[in-house]
């Protein structure tokens, strides 16, 4: 196999293992990265110009929120068919197509004139999103060597509070300056040029396979045991992380007197410190500690802090420095779980459609999470709102001790 490209690396266990010893190819990973991001930014972007859209576009709330849900929703629909479709279209193609229908979106989120319109193109949004993240992570898999593998994955596991962080600081910086349409048109630009970059850098690598044994249909999917399990747990991360990122201001206005402003900013810094969490856990992987020994950490850390958060009696600076210690924690646990799938599934033309899956359940909780944890908390209170949160992580822990001999 003397002279194979880099992006042939196949994962560990794979009868037709190519040559190892190649170095990673940082600058196109880079690459790859940066397409993650900007899917993400198409995320976090709305959040930020609600109230504008609100008064220009005579939008009432729950309209809004639907708009912001919209991509989340896309991902709950179509995401291990899009896991199948990146595998049989090629990666780089699926990444070029999904810049290439963010960048039309954003485009047309600039000159949109109605609501109706603005949730159709978020809905086009969405598809370029999913294709996107799905197709990265395969590619990440194949282009990093076996040293680098696990870590190169890890690091992905930044990428949607990376980009959510990149909306927001865009957002802070020129919206006051250029307004919500000359925010998209800077989101155009920026996920044109992305596309144009990745279609010279990436060139050649990760084509679309031809139909072979080891290719899976949906169902066949939803059927496997590990990787469902393993899916499962990340759906836990998502629920709880939506629940911090996006009840817990309304909890400290209600329950602890802040006002909403500073209850908003305070869960926005809490939550960027996901970014150090992942990049930690990239840091561990690299260094040996195994991906499960992570995941551990990131389900029952995030739960068991949750009774300091809820606690009435403790200070509402002991509840906020829980929330930020719940979010470093927790964001080990997507860096662990991309780091665990070559370990569950080492055949690499089943990584797209398992991504897939991931993506389906990961957007499954952060939709049913609010919802849930809204209708808990009104029947019970606020404090034992951690109850449910331990539940749930422990359902999730029962899953990975299914699994520990695989994904160890």
């Amino acid at each position: 196999m003397a002279g194979s490209h880099p992006a042939m690396t196949l994962f560990r266990g794979s009868s037709n293992r190519a040559m190892t010893s190649a170095p990673t190819p940082w600058k196109r990973l880079g690459i790859v990265y940066l397409a993650g991001i900007l899917a993400a930014v198409q995320v976090g972007v709305i959040a930020p110009v609600v109230p504008l859209l609100q008064h220009d576009l005579d939008l009432s709330l729950p309209f809004v929120s639907a708009i912001l849900s919209c991509i989340t929703f896309v991902s709950v629909v179509l995401g291990t068919v899009a896991g199948n479709w990146t595998n049989r279209f090629g990666l780089v193609r699926a990444i070029v197509v999904g810049l290439a229908l963010m960048t039309v979106a954003a485009g047309l989120s600039a000159v949109v004139e109605s609501g109706g319109a603005l949730l159709a193109i978020r809905a086009l949004s969405g598809l370029g999103y999913l294709a996107t993240v799905v197709a990265c992570p395969p590619l990440i898999a194949q282009l990093a060597n076996d040293r680098d593998r696990a870590f190169a994955l890890a690091l992905w596991g930044a990428f949607l509070p990376l980009g959510i962080a990149v909306a927001e600081g865009a957002s802070a910086l020129l919206l006051t300056d250029i307004g919500w349409r000359g925010l998209f048109w800077v989101n155009t630009a920026a996920t044109a040029l992305a596309g144009v970059v990745s279609m010279i850098m990436l060139r050649g690598l990760a084509p679309g396979a031809a139909p072979s044994d080891s290719d899976l249909s949906v169902w066949a999917i939803y059927r496997m045991k590990a990787p469902l399990l393993l899916m499962f747990c990340f759906g836990v991360f998502a629920f709880i992380f939506i629940v911090f990122a996006g009840v817990e201001p309304a909890y400290l206005a209600e329950a602890r007197g802040m006002s909403v402003g500073a209850a908003g900013r305070t869960i926005a810094l809490t939550t960027m410190l996901a970014i150090p969490g992942s990049l930690i856990a990239g840091a561990l992987v690299r260094k040996g500690v195994a991906p499960i020994r992570l995941a551990w950490i990131g389900l029952s850390a995030p739960a068991l802090l949750s009774i300091l958060i809820f606690a009435p009696a403790l200070s509402t600076p002991v509840a906020i420095a829980a929330s930020a210690l719940a979010m470093i924690t927790g964001a080990l646990i997507p860096a662990a779980v991309y780091a665990m799938i070559p370990r569950i599934e080492p055949d690499p033309k089943r990584f797209a459609p398992i991504n897939g899956l991931l993506m389906q359940i990961g957007s499954g909780g952060t939709l049913i999470g609010p919802p849930i944890f809204a209708a808990w908390t009104d029947g019970l209170g606020w404090a034992l709102a951690p109850v449910l949160l331990i539940l749930i992580s422990a359902a999730a822990m029962a899953c990975l001790f299914a699994i520990r001999r695989q994904a160890a």
